[in-house]
C-alpha cells in the first residue's frame, strides 16, 4: 500500500509529496525526492501490530544527518 504525505509533515519537504510503501510483515519503502533519499526497511513483524510511532521520527533524523 501506497501512502503520499504532504511536504511539511515528517520530514517532507520543497513541493513535492514523500511517499512511503507499506508491505507484508513491517516492510517499508521510504522515498523522499526533495532530498533525493530512498530508505529500505526490512522486517518481520507479528500479524497485527502496525507501523511503529517512532518511524517517521527516525526518518526524519536520517534525513537531517544526511544533509
Amino acid at each position: 500500500m501506497w501512502w503520499a504525505i504532504p511536504p511539511g509533515v515528517a520530514g517532507a519537504r520543497g513541493r513535492v509529496p514523500t511517499f512511503v510503501g507499506l508491505g507484508h510483515g513491517g516492510q517499508k519503502l521510504y522515498i523522499n525526492p526533495a532530498e533525493g533519499i530512498v530508505a529500505v526497511l526490512w522486517s518481520a513483524l507479528r500479524p497485527g501490530v502496525d507501523v511503529d510511532p517512532e518511524l517517521f521520527a527516525l526518518l526524519d533524523s536520517v534525513v537531517r544527518a544526511l544533509r
